[in-house]
C-alpha cells in the first residue's frame, strides 16, 4: 500500500505541492490557524483544520488531501485576503491559480474513502490471506477507475510478487462465485491440479464434497487426516 500510496502522490505533484505548503504554512504558526479557522466558520464550515499529513502515515495525506478540496473556496479566499508576504504564501498563492489543483484535489476526495479503507483494514492484526488478496485486488480497480489505469506496482506486486499468488490463484476457483461462471471446466482451462482433483473426485478416489461458499470443503477433501 505503501508504493501504491507513493504512486498516487506522484501524478498527483500539484495537490501534493499544495497540502505540504498548507501544512507548513500554519503547522507553527497560530496566529495563521486562528486567522484559517475564521474564514472556515465564515463559510459555514466547523473551525478545525486538516489533519497533519504524514508519508509512510498515508490515511493522514489522503484526508489532507479531500479536507482542502471541500474548503477550496474558502482556502482560495483566505489566501488571497491574507496580509502575508512570506515565500509560503507566495508559492500557496501560485498553486491555488492553476487548474490542475481542484481537478487532482478532487481525484484525492474521490479515492480517499476506499483507500482508507483498504489500508485500515490491511493494518489489522491475523488477516486472512484471502482478505488481504481481495483488498488488493479492491485497491487495483479504485486506482483504474480514478486514474484510468491501474496502478503499475500494485499490478506487478499481484502478479508477481504475492506470496499467495500461486495457491490463490488455483483454489480462487472453488469459489461458488467464480466457479458459477465456468460451464465447461475442461474447455475454460481450470489449473491442472484442480482439474486432477476434480477427476480424482468423481472417480472417488477423493471423498465427494460440495461446493459451499468457503475454502473448509477443499482442505477436508485434499488433506490426509492423521489418525
Amino acid at each position: 500500500m505503501h508504493l501504491v500510496a507513493e504512486e498516487i502522490r506522484h501524478k498527483l505533484k500539484v495537490a501534493d505541492s499544495f497540502i505540504s505548503s498548507m501544512k507548513s504554512f500554519v503547522v507553527k504558526a497560530g496566529a495563521r490557524r486562528m486567522e484559517l479557522q475564521q474564514v472556515y466558520e465564515t463559510f459555514g464550515f466547523p473551525k478545525h483544520l486538516a489533519s497533519i499529513p504524514v508519508l509512510t502515515r498515508w490515511c493522514t495525506w489522503l484526508e489532507a488531501g479531500s479536507f482542502h478540496y471541500e474548503r477550496f473556496e474558502a482556502n482560495k479566499a483566505w489566501i488571497s485576503e491574507t496580509e502575508e508576504n512570506s515565500a509560503a504564501i507566495k508559492t500557496l498563492t501560485k498553486l491555488i491559480q492553476k487548474d490542475k489543483l481542484l481537478q487532482q484535489l478532487k481525484i484525492i476526495s474521490d479515492i480517499t474513502p476506499g483507500l482508507t479503507s483498504a489500508i485500515k483494514t490491511l493494518e489489522k492484526e491475523r488477516l486472512a490471506a484471502c482478505s488481504v488478496w481481495l483488498q488488493l485486488k479492491l485497491v487495483l480497480g479504485l486506482t483504474k477507475e480514478v486514474f484510468g489505469d491501474e496502478s503499475e506496482k500494485l499490478k506487478l506486486y499481484l502478479n508477481e510478487k504475492h506470496p499467495a499468488l500461486a495457491f490463490w490463484k488455483e483454489i480462487q476457483f472453488l469459489d461458488p462465485r467464480i466457479a458459477s461462471q465456468f460451464n465447461d471446466l475442461e474447455q475454460n482451462g481450470l489449473p491442472l491440479t484442480l482439474r486432477q482433483f476434480t477427476l480424482a473426485s468423481e472417480s472417488q478416489i477423493l471423498p465427494e464434497i460440495s461446493v459451499r461458499p468457503s475454502y473448509s470443503a477443499i482442505s477436508s477433501a485434499a488433506c490426509c487426516k492423521r489418525s
